[in-house]
Order: structure tokens, then sequence, then C-alpha cells
């Protein structure tokens, strides 16, 4: 239809704008852009002219335009909340966020049942970054439609913004049986899942969200997030790949695969797949931390030492890179600034949070009133550094208290008799023990400053040219000693010795630094020996292994939980004539006790070339730059074990 011509008479008029609608409602824009300027040289002021112009000119992208007319059909008919409405979204899209809220609440309050406004309200607040607004207005859309799906989503998203986890599970929920394909519910479902420690629905809502979104790249980087730590890689090494083919130029998407690659210790090409990524975003802090990583596992540590004194220049306040600097610079560098940057570990994203605790302490005569000593990382890293504890309290003369996990206070007390000993300071009740809580120890026993148990080699191991000569300083339990005694004097006059081949927790990452029990043939193969299993967990089908193929046999002491009775493990080790190790926690049980120790393992950041640094009776087999080889560390390590049983 024609455009109406001047003198058009009403009938006329009214088909023409019919047909004008028509056209704007099928989408054929040009022709109702014609039709609609042909009417508006004759109605000027018309208010749902002006509108509807106004509308069709920002579906152009015309949007300064569009306000203008919108604007006017407003002031002509300010009680039109349709217009508001569509001003709102015009200055939206004009970057107008508080204007457009202007327009969207006069909407609101001239049809107060009505859920569009807040609806947008909700938009525009999500755009702004303003998650607490988002959820006001979702909410208000909600009380008039309790069925909006996408507001639903919206306002789950934005409560876990705010960190209310559990509120933004309820919101979410129930969209999943509406909408079960939605990829945003996928992407926020899974999230959450993941914060609350739901793993398994969060892996499922992800896998959901891919099956019916399979182009969705975000919904693969979320499918990782939601990963439980202890799950196999190899899965998500394949999700990480597909989501690069996706989105090639993506860099985040090469971070995520870079990050797999690392835990399923392919060092190599974890390392290539960061260099991607970091050249791709230059300055990304996850990507040049993945490479400092695979770096240092590939052992290229000038290169990771460049990367991480890169990063840290774009991003000071990178704890992580930090750590992971401190790490090689314990390997290749001077030890005074090594424990310097290991102070990072405290401001790490994986950190455990800490409430109440008292001003750090700064070395030897910076104590104002009692001491705490912190508990941190594993229970192994516990007795490593604790390794400095007697240093400590010959360097201070105010009361000393010391949290260490719970399975080490019998040792520690029995140990430390003026010392104060307890347990982790983990709240009653504390779902996950998430959080360590100091405000009632501090106020029971006045502590004035507190020192992370990682920090004091910082003051008393700062020389690799000048290990420890102390050769353990824990104290096992006589009777217990005593009585393990008893039970293996029918080894004797062999040479007992105490064998731990793997971690306890074996995955392929960890596989990659430790060996089978049929990589250790040269070691049971010394002649002299009485072997016995100081392995936590079943390792009964590895034992037999040994005795069909090797001919070989590995005692296990009946009645030992070497991992929740530690008191009684260390009373075993200090029964034995050596203990063979790999690295692990039970290595520096055995170095803490004093019992002679051969370490299976590189010497790593922690020890000296051929002594270790912390315990005088610990020997590494490799030098701390090599890389971790399983025939050749065993050959070393028998070496060792011989010289010691032809000892008189």
């Amino acid at each position: 239809m024609a455009a109406a011509k001047p003198g058009a008479t009403s009938a006329e008029l009214a088909r023409s704008f019919n047909a004008a609608v028509a056209h704007h409602s099928s989408g054929r824009l040009d022709e109702a852009r014609a039709l609609y300027e042909g009417l508006l040289s004759q109605l000027p002021n018309h208010p749902d002219l002006l509108d509807l112009y106004g509308t069709l000119r920002h579906q152009l992208g015309d949007h300064a335009v569009a306000a203008e007319y919108v604007g006017k059909a407003v002031a002509r008919r300010p009680a039109a909340p349709a217009a508001w409405n569509h001003l709102g979204s015009i200055r939206r899209a004009l970057g107008q966020a508080d204007r457009a809220v202007g327009a969207f609440r006069r909407s609101a309050l001239i049809t107060p049942a009505a859920a569009e406004p807040w609806i947008n309200i909700g938009i525009v607040s999500n755009d702004r970054g303003d998650p607490e607004r988002t959820v006001r207005a979702g909410r208000r859309a909600l009380s008039v439609q309790p069925a909006l799906t996408e507001v639903r989503v919206q306002v789950g998203a934005a409560l876990f913004a705010l960190g209310r986890a559990a509120e933004a599970l309820g919101a979410l929920l129930p969209v999943r049986h509406v909408a079960p394909l939605r990829a945003d519910l996928a992407l926020h479902l899974s999230a959450v899942q993941a914060a609350v420690g739901d793993h398994a629905s969060a892996l499922a809502a992800a896998r959901r969200g891919i099956a019916a979104n399979p182009a969705v790249h975000e919904l693969y980087p979320r499918l990782i997030g939601a990963r439980d730590p202890e799950s196999d890689t190899e899965a998500f090494v394949r999700w990480a790949r597909f989501a690069t083919c996706l989105r090639p130029r993506e860099a985040r998407l090469w971070v995520n695969r870079a990050a797999e690659l690392y835990r399923a210790a392919r060092f190599a090409e974890a390392y290539r797949h960061a260099m991607r990524a970091s050249v791709l975003e230059p300055a990304d802090r996850a990507a040049l931390q993945n490479l400092v990583s695979a770096a240092y596992s590939l052992r290229r540590f000038e290169h990771g030492r460049r990367v991480a004194q890169w990063c840290l220049t774009a991003h000071p306040d990178a704890a992580d890179v930090r750590f992971a600097l401190a790490e090689i610079e314990l390997v290749i560098g001077d030890l005074g600034q090594a424990w310097a940057l290991y102070e990072a570990r405290i401001g790490r994203a994986d950190a455990m949070p800490r409430i109440g605790l008292p001003p750090p302490w700064e070395g030897p005569g910076s104590e104002d009133g009692p001491l705490l000593v912190a508990a941190e990382q594993g229970v192994g890293d516990e007795v490593v550094f604790l390794s400095c504890l007697p240093d400590l309290l010959e360097a201070v003369s105010v009361p000393v208290v010391v949290e260490v996990d719970r399975r080490l206070v019998p040792i520690m007390a029995r140990s430390f008799p003026g010392v104060r000993v307890v347990a982790r300071q983990y709240p009653a009740g504390a779902p996950g023990r998430r959080v360590l809580d100091y405000r009632d120890l501090v106020e029971r026993e006045g502590l004035r400053r507190v020192a992370f148990a990682g920090s004091l080699p910082r003051y008393f191991r700062r020389d690799r040219s000048r290990p420890s000569d102390r050769a353990g300083y824990l104290v096992p339990d006589p009777a217990l000693v005593a009585d393990w005694r008893d039970r293996l004097a029918g080894k004797r006059p062999a040479t007992t010795v105490g064998l731990v081949w793997k971690s306890a927790r074996m995955n392929r990452f960890r596989a990659h630094f430790h060996a089978g029990i049929l990589d250790w043939a040269p070691i049971l193969a010394v002649p002299g020996c009485a072997f016995v299993s100081l392995m936590p967990g079943d390792v009964d089908a590895e034992i037999a292994l040994a005795r069909d193929r090797l001919g070989v046999a590995i005692e296990r002491p009946e009645g030992l939980d070497p991992w929740n009775g530690i008191d009684s493990l260390m009373a075993l080790m200090a029964s034995l004539d050596v203990v063979v190790a790999a690295r692990t926690a039970t290595c520096a049980f055995a170095g803490a006790i004093g019992v002679p120790t051969i370490r299976v393992a590189p010497s790593y950041y922690r020890i000296t070339d051929d002594r270790d640094l912390f315990f005088a009776n610990v020997t590494p087999v490799l030098h701390r730059l090599a890389e971790f080889d399983a025939k050749a560390a065993a050959e070393a390590a028998a070496r060792l074990l011989s010289e010691r049983t032809n000892q008189p």
C-alpha cells in the first residue's frame, strides 16, 4: 500500500496506519518506515505514531532519533505505559542507564500490576553490575508473574553474585524442571552447585546444557569449573579441547585446556597451550600462571622465572604467581629471597579463611606477648616446617602456643612439654571445615602475635649451604616403640626397612612423581633386609605382586593405621633401622623422629643437593635440579641401602 497522500480521508489514513503496523509486526521495517513517515507528515503530533515510528528507528539502530520521537510521544500522552517502556529500552541502548530506569519506573507507576517494567529494570541493573537492585526488581516482577523463567534465572545469578549461594540455588532449581534446555540456566546452576560443594549435580547441569547447546562455548569452562578436584582428568581434557575447536581465538579456553593437561601431568602439552593463551592475551593472569607452573614441572626454571616476573609487573597482587615464583627460587635462587616470596601462599585463592588472628610476627624481637604458631597446608608440611620450632623457642622468651593437625597433638605435646599444643581451630559443627576460627583461643591464651608454621624457615633456614644438623625433633611414645620392637624382634638380625613407594592419594599428576612397587625392584633386591610396609590404604595387590614377580615378602603390620594413627606410625618407624620413602608425608614423619631415611625423589625446593635442609637424617637420592626418573631413583636408593646394610 502506498503512503497516505496529503488531504487523505480519515478512512485512508486508518488503512495506511493498519498497513504500517502489519508491516512492522511482520518485520518488513523499510515498508513500515515509509508508511509511518507519510502518516507523520499529516499527523505530526499523534502519540501512537510517534511511539511506533520511534520504536522502529530503535530497531534499525537509530537510537538518538528514536529517543526524540518516543520522547515526544510520552510528552503528548504521559499516561502511556508502553511508550515509557519503549523509551527506557532506547535510553538503555544509548548507555543512559539511570534515565532508562527512570522511564521504566514511570511505566510501573502507571500499571502497578504489570511485570514488564520490573523485568526491564532488572535487565538494566544487571547490565550495570548491580546484583542487589537486580534481585529486588526481579522479585517485583515475579510477584506479578511467578512463571517468568528468564527472570528466575537472572535473580538466581544475581543472588550468587552476592554470595548468597543457598538462595540462588532455591531460585534456579525450579527452573530446571520448566526449562531444562536453557544454556544460561546450565551456566548459573552448575556454578552455584559447585560453590555449595555438590560437584556431581554441578557436572550434571553443565552436561545437560552442553547436550542441548553444544555450540555454546561458555558451557565448557563451566563444566571444567564444576569438576570435583579428585575427578578423573582425561574426560575434561577432551571437553577443553572441544571448546578450543569451537572458539580457537578465545584465550580463556586455551587457559582451561592447559590447566587440564597440567592436572593430567601432560606438562609439555600444557606448556604449549599456555603459551598459545598468552600469545592471544599477553597480560592474562591465568595464562601466565599456567605457563609458570608448566615451565616449573618441565624444569625450565629460568623461563618460568622470567614469565612470573613479567606477570607480577602486570598483576602485582597475583599471590598464586608469587607463590609459583617462590617455588622456582627455592630450587635455583637465594633462599632468603625465596622464603620472602613464599609468604604469598597466605593470600592464595585456595587458602583457608582464618578469623580472629592477632597481628603477624615479623621475626625474633617483634613478639610483645604470647605467640601463636598457626598450622597450615598438609600434615606433612606441618611436620617439616615445625622442625624450626626448637629454633623459635631459643629465639623468643614469650609463651608459645602451637596449632597442629589433631593427629599430631599427642606427639607434639610429648616432644615439647613446655609448649601449649592445640588442634586446628575448626569451629564446632562447621560444614566442610572451610574456615579456622581463632577468636576463643586468642582471648583465652592472651595471644599477641601469630607466626604461620610455613613462615618459620624464612628466619631459621635461609642458607642452603648450612642445612640443619638436627636429626629429628619429635619424641615417639616409648611404650609404643618398645611394643613395635618386640613385634619385629623376629626380623633381626636383618636390617628392618620401612617402605613408602607412593602417595596414598594417587592421581595422574602425582603418578608423575611416584613409582609402582615393581619400579622398586633394585631396592627390594638388596640382601639382608626385612621389608615392612608403611603405606596407608589397601596395597595388598602390590604386596602380592612383589611376592609373585620379585620373590620378596613385604610385611603389613597388623593393626597399623598410617593415616589416622600417626603416633603409632612414628613409633613403628622409630623401631626400624631405615625408612625408604617417596615424596610423601610419611617421609617427613621419618625425618622428624630421626630415623635414617632415604628419600626416593628429587630434593626439590626444600632440600639441598645431598642433605635435607630440615633433617640431617634424610638423604635425597636425586639432585634438586634433576627430573624424576623412577629407575634412576630406585637404583640410587638401592646403593644407599646397601651401604647401610653393610655397616657393622
